[in-house]
């Protein structure tokens, strides 16, 4: 009997192993993102580091003094054209500061409509953990060809609601239309890598079962 609790356990060990280790996937960078909630910043045309809600348990701060939030009265990207209104967004201002887009509770991904102004820093946008640790970050590295509200999506999705902070940093960066996917993406292969394990274990028992002691005695 101890070798049929020692395979259920170390069966069940490796699968509790399994799901873990395939939890912990890195943030994929997505320039779009199917059945998200999407977020519009209320054009307050406020300049300052925040904090700002956003929506609830949503909030934006900034580095700066001089970043903008709700902003509609002119924002240029140099070389990449300018937003105006009707569009309302979120700027660095700078060609160094970040700002910073924080989720009371981790979310699966999040992504914006982004712009920025090329030879004016580096246009950075990460996702990390509620940790402080890194998920995933990138360069932006677009043209729109000048003109007014362009831009492109950009942002991070992972596997499970692990993202808890978004920034966005550097070459007067800005972002408006927040989109967010608060629910974890099932894990396909988690699953059935459990149920392997598990089904393994139960297949261990049975090979091991000791046979019954005397017979069945009819009274």
């Amino acid at each position: 009997m101890l070798n049929v609790r020692c395979s259920l356990a170390t069966a069940t060990a490796a699968a509790l192993v399994l799901l873990t280790a395939t939890g912990t996937a890195q943030a994929v960078p997505v320039t779009s993102l199917t059945g998200a909630t999407t977020y519009e910043f209320a054009a307050l045309n406020y300049m300052g580091s925040g904090p700002i809600t956003i929506a609830p348990g949503i909030t934006w701060t900034s580095q700066s003094a001089y970043s903008v939030y709700g902003w509609t009265n002119g924002y240029g990207f140099a070389g990449n054209g300018g937003w105006n209104s009707p569009l309302s967004m979120i700027g660095s201002n700078s060609g160094t500061d970040t700002m910073r887009i924080d989720f009371a509770s981790p979310v699966s991904a999040v992504a914006a409509f982004m712009n920025y102004a090329p030879g004016y820093g580096t246009p950075t946008i990460a996702v990390y953990n509620n940790q402080n640790s890194l998920l995933e970050s990138y360069v932006l590295n677009f043209a729109t060809g000048g003109g007014s509200n362009n831009g492109e999506v950009h942002g991070f999705q992972e596997s499970i609601s692990n993202i808890a902070y978004m920034t966005l940093s550097g070459a007067y960066i800005g972002a408006a239309h927040l989109q967010v996917l608060a629910g974890s993406v099932p894990e396909p292969t988690s699953y059935a890598l459990v149920a392997i394990a598990l089904a393994a274990a139960a297949a261990a028992a049975r090979r091991h079962r000791p046979a019954l002691l005397g017979r069945a005695q009819v009274g």
